[in-house]
């Protein structure tokens, strides 16, 4: 190694092993980070991490790496994550359950799990509680990583005082009392003819979903199979195409528009697709609400009144300068008028929703 090294910690990413943080000597917190390509034998130095951390946590998932807890003086809470584009650490939102330091941290199916270590850098406030973190999606794409399982020793006293207390008629202003015992009717049952028109009207709306239908892909699973080996494909003008798995990436217009391991790419008749070896994946009927749409310039400006869904890109796409996805996500939501922004040699496909249609 570069450096003598202890308290830090080791993981494989990327093929190479990356040694973070730990004491460079006996009581010097660095912030150091290595990694070493065994192919070459050779040790590289990467971007350094935010702060000094010793006897912290590291993990990698979905293909970013992670860093979280461990300490020096104080015991973290924070997590950092690697942004390989940047070649820098960036602190997240999210934190830790608690204090974490010389704690465990193990990714086992999809659940993040950190084990036992301590609450500070005593040796005194030995931890041995497990906490896990769901990384499996409610809505598919959009990821809570860090759901923490609420607890009452998490709550603050005054909101258990709240959830234990029973709400009585005392508790109700004379108003909400009054309107407890007035309905106005003989009855008090609800039926159609006591509804307002727009109420009548939404209640009798029917909006159908499609078998297999997901965020991914709204469309289904109940298409036409298509396979493609050749090195260009047009896509019938009247039809959705719908890829779910690509040898190489897809370009639109010269553009990538998905990697090899994108989830679904959403693409409208009449669009000219290229790539170098094969793809699978489905044509569909179009479906009302549902506008697909392929985009291959920088800029784009999501619709008002629609809801723009990404389902695949070939590379980062920016919002206000932020990346908000990378070309190895899942679906990303998008509101009405968010500007879109992405790299000149890429594009992304996806579709608008037309929330009056539904």
């Amino acid at each position: 190694m570069p450096i003598n090294n202890e308290g830090h910690k080791a993981i494989v990413w990327r093929d190479r092993i990356w040694v973070i943080g730990g004491y460079a000597g006996s009581s010097v917190s660095i912030n150091s980070v290595y990694s070493y390509d065994p192919t070459t034998d050779i040790w590289r130095t990467e971007a350094p991490l935010s702060k000094t951390r010793v006897w912290h946590s590291i993990w990698a998932i979905n293909d970013q790496l992670y860093v979280g807890g461990g300490g020096f003086g104080d015991a973290y809470q924070t997590i950092e994550i690697y942004d390989s584009l940047g070649s820098k650490w960036d602190e997240l939102p999210d934190s830790l359950p608690q204090n974490s330091y010389v704690s465990g941290a193990a990714v086992l199916g999809n659940s993040l799990y950190l084990l036992g270590g301590s609450t500070s850098t005593s040796p005194t406030d030995i931890s041995n509680k497990v906490f896990a973190a769901d990384l499996s999606t409610s809505v598919e794409g959009v990821y809570d990583l860090y759901r923490k399982t609420i607890t009452k020793e998490i709550l603050a006293p005054d909101i258990l005082s709240d959830l234990n207390a029973t709400i009585g008629l005392d508790r109700l202003s004379s108003e909400a009392i009054s309107e407890l015992n007035s309905s106005g009717l003989e009855d008090n049952s609800v039926t159609m003819a006591k509804l307002e028109p727009q109420l009548r009207a939404d209640l009798n709306k029917t909006t159908s979903r499609p078998f297999g239908a997901t965020l991914a892909n709204p469309y289904g699973i109940l298409g036409t199979p298509v396979v493609s080996s050749d090195t260009s494909y047009s896509v019938p003008v009247g039809k959705v195409l719908v890829i779910v798995s690509s040898g190489d990436y897809v370009k639109v217009n010269s553009k990538t528009i998905r990697g090899i391991s994108n989830n679904t790419s959403i693409l409208p008749g009449g669009t000219e697709i290229t790539n170098n070896l094969g793809w699978t994946g489905f044509l569909f009927e179009p479906l009302n609400g549902i506008t697909p749409i392929v985009f291959t310039d920088i800029s784009y400006n999501v619709p008002e009144g629609k809801t723009l869904v990404v389902t695949s890109s070939g590379e980062g796409v920016y919002a206000n300068s932020m990346r908000l996805r990378w070309y190895q996500a899942h679906s990303s939501l998008v509101p009405s008028a968010t500007n879109l922004t992405q790299g000149s040699s890429y594009g992304w496909t996806g579709y608008l929703i037309d929330p009056t249609k539904f």
